[in-house]
């Protein structure tokens, strides 16, 4: 007879997807972040100057920047309904404004209930990122 922990096997995250993106306002902040490096976004719904913010910090916890905000406009909606889990990388050198990023997009199945809510988030996801246009 099997345990409840053997019974409920953890369900894997689904990648949906990848996509490039910009960092901007790189030159006001102390955080760095390096080609290759991870990267963590965060919501900032009251941000004073967009509510669609999303900010980026390095490994440290130290601000790196910001999303670029046309890019940041559709994101945030998809940050913001929890289905969804990004994970941001930096693919190589940027200049002294911008970063590249690239974000990969994971349906959160634990929460949304595997393999058709995986179908569901990713066709929202393409709805939101056509959106963006």
């Amino acid at each position: 007879m099997s345990s409840d922990s053997e019974e409920e096997q953890e369900v894997p995250d689904t990648l949906l997807g990848s996509g490039e993106y910009q960092i901007v306002g790189i030159r006001y902040y102390n955080g760095v972040a390096h080609p290759g490096e991870f990267v963590t976004l965060v919501r900032e719904p009251r941000n004073p100057y967009d509510r669609n913010a999303i900010r980026v910090d390095n490994l440290g916890g130290e601000k790196v920047g910001h999303v670029k905000g046309t890019m940041a406009k559709s994101l945030a909606s998809i940050m913001d309904n929890g289905n969804t889990r990004l994970e941001g990388t930096i693919p190589r050198a940027g200049n002294a404004y911008t970063l590249p990023l690239i974000l990969d997009f994971y349906s959160n199945n634990a929460i949304s209930g595997a393999a058709g809510a995986a179908a569901a988030a990713a066709e929202n996801l393409k709805a939101e990122l056509r959106r963006r246009g």
